[in-house]
């Protein structure tokens, strides 16, 4: 690794700054964050011999296409919005349960969706409380797209979901069957070993400790961590799980 870190033309903090730069600009559209990254690009041939800043450009450009090429993806999964979902996977370690509203993140057809549902019975709420497996939902629902912002500076909800690569909502009227599945997907798996993790941190310590394990260990906070806000910030350590 640290043979690999010598071998690059310029440092590695230069080069992760100017691809932070790169990606912002990219993904952002804005002419400031561009005019921003032409600019260190400049100093880059500045304080560097040519042909190292010429290898760290080959590197950005390298970058660069990788990052317009998502941004494309993006852009054309937000222009061809599904009209309909009939099945839908849980992404386990996205499932939070808020009273008798549940809410989660549902795959279907390579999409991603933001999914509500209000819990019919105290049974359904402690099954969904207690999975942690890859499930597939049949369900009726409707489908809408995310709220925007309401007010200026307000909260953008329609702004923070498309960063999730998520365009659409899905909100269930009925179940008509959840069913256990395997999959392959390396992400649904690390989700449902991130969830077990969990529930199981959550079924053998007491408040607040669970609390504090799951967010600082998991970087999982949930409702219950919503509930304990204003008590850890009367602590001061609210920073710790940002």
């Amino acid at each position: 690794m640290l043979q690999w870190i010598k071998s690059l033309p310029i440092p590695l903090i230069y080069l992760g700054f100017l691809l932070l730069w790169l990606y912002y600009a990219i993904f952002s559209a804005s002419y400031l964050a561009l005019l921003g990254f032409v600019f260190l690009l400049v100093c880059l041939f500045f304080q560097f011999p040519w042909k190292s800043a010429i290898k760290a450009l080959a590197i950005c450009g390298v970058f660069g296409f990788w990052f317009l090429f998502q941004n494309w993806q993006q852009l054309q999964a937000s222009q061809n919005l599904v009209g309909y979902v009939e099945k839908v996977r849980i992404l386990p370690d996205t499932i939070k349960v808020n009273g008798d509203s549940l809410s989660f993140r549902g795959k279907s057809d390579g999409r991603i969706f933001q999914v509500y549902y209000k819990l019919q019975s105290e049974e359904e709420k402690e099954q969904f409380q207690a999975l942690t497996d890859i499930y597939e939902i049949e369900l009726e629902g409707k489908l809408s797209e995310p709220e925007g912002q309401r007010n200026f500076g307000g909260f953008d909800y329609q702004a923070y979901l498309k960063t999730q690569g998520i365009y659409q909502t899905l909100t269930i009227k009925s179940i008509q069957s959840l069913n256990q599945v395997s999959s392959w997907d390396i992400g649904e798996n690390l989700s449902s070993l991130r969830r077990k993790a969990v529930v199981w941190i959550k079924t053998h310590f007491p408040d607040p400790m669970r609390n504090y394990m799951t967010g600082l260990l998991l970087g999982h906070l949930d409702t219950d961590f919503e509930e304990m806000n204003e008590r850890y910030s009367r602590l001061g350590i609210i920073h710790l799980f940002a």
